[in-house]
């Protein structure tokens, strides 16, 4: 019912916009040839910050790209994560993305999630995966959904997703849209706003809001300025981040990516909660769809009073289907 409700709506919606670009538009007036030139410089530059930041997050399996793409996919991977007072989290992840023929490639239908290591007794723990948006605290299932897309242009993406997953020894329901809107600042940085809204049947309203501030480096490396904020209408407080990456590729099959990470909550009240510091290294072994990751850390966390806790992620990762966008 609910994968009925999000095509119907989907298709309504997309009436709806392919009736406004329909339109005309008024001519606009005429501009001197330089500044023709200009524009035209200013697009290009754009258009690489757009294709650089697109392939550095497909090789990275980002939410910014997995959202976005539009072709059948199937994933498996493993992770292990270890720090140094010997505690471990490992977990196994699969996801499947189907794209609908005769739907304008509009309509896929998707499942999946993620299967953490084994509890005291035995049993494996699920914990969903399945939006890439740690939507809740406690997220675990195992789901399917659709997603219809509405709008999937360079400079914006609407979609409309819903989920039905099974937690808390329950089925749940989660539907909303996500909205992403990119815009060139300058010659130099573009802009990328991203909102996403859910409705979970359990948990109520949750938005997540992040705002990408993107210019490439010399030798193909991009800079991204991205902070967030998070809302759930069970918490008494908001989440918010102040994020820096730096990507440096090491060739076609090898990147790397340094992280600085700030985590903030206002529930009691507004105070910061952690600091990270990251280095991801990502490369492909053997074949473009098997992918390894190894990504070293140091956490300062305010639960730890601030004591420097090193770590180490390990993963390994099979995807298959849809090629990612060239360098």
């Amino acid at each position: 019912m609910a994968i009925v409700t999000t095509i119907w709506l989907g298709d309504l919606m997309a009436q709806t916009v392919e009736v406004e670009s329909s339109k005309p538009i008024r001519s606009e007036p005429s501009t001197p040839h330089g500044r023709h030139q200009i524009d035209r410089a200013q697009e290009r530059i754009s258009q690489a910050v757009r294709t650089t930041g697109e392939w550095l997050d497909s090789f990275f399996e980002d939410e910014r790209y997995t959202e976005e793409v539009n072709r059948s996919r199937v994933g498996i991977g493993t992770s292990a994560f270890f720090d140094i007072e010997g505690s471990s989290d490992v977990s196994y992840r699969f996801t499947t993305r189907i794209l609908l023929p005769n739907t304008k490639r509009r309509l896929s239908l998707f499942a999946g999630g993620v299967i953490n290591e084994e509890d005291e007794d035995g049993n494996l723990l699920p914990d969903n995966d399945l939006d890439d948006d740690n939507l809740s605290d406690d997220d675990d299932g195992l789901g399917i959904g659709a997603q219809y897309s509405l709008l999937q242009r360079l400079e914006r993406n609407l979609s409309l997703r819903s989920t039905v997953l099974w937690r808390r020894d329950q089925p749940v329901l989660s539907i909303g849209p996500r909205y992403r809107e990119t815009v060139p600042l300058d010659e130099s940085w573009d802009l990328r706003l991203t909102n996403t809204i859910r409705y979970f049947t359990d948990d109520g309203w949750f938005w997540r809001g992040i705002l990408d501030l993107e210019r490439p480096i010399q030798n193909d490396a991009l800079l991204r300025i991205g902070p967030s904020a998070t809302w759930k209408q069970d918490d008494s407080g908001v989440e918010y981040e102040a994020n820096v990456s730096l990507f440096t590729p090491l060739g076609r099959n090898r990147v790397v990516e340094y992280q600085f990470n700030n985590l903030f909550e206002t529930e009691a009240p507004n105070r910061h909660v952690e600091t990270n510091l990251r280095v991801r290294y990502r490369r492909q072994i053997w074949r473009e769809w098997l992918k390894l990751e190894v990504a070293p850390e140091i956490a300062l966390l305010r639960d730890a009073e601030w004591e420097v806790t090193p770590g180490i992620l390990l993963r390994l990762e099979l995807l298959f289907g849809g090629s990612s966008p060239s360098n």
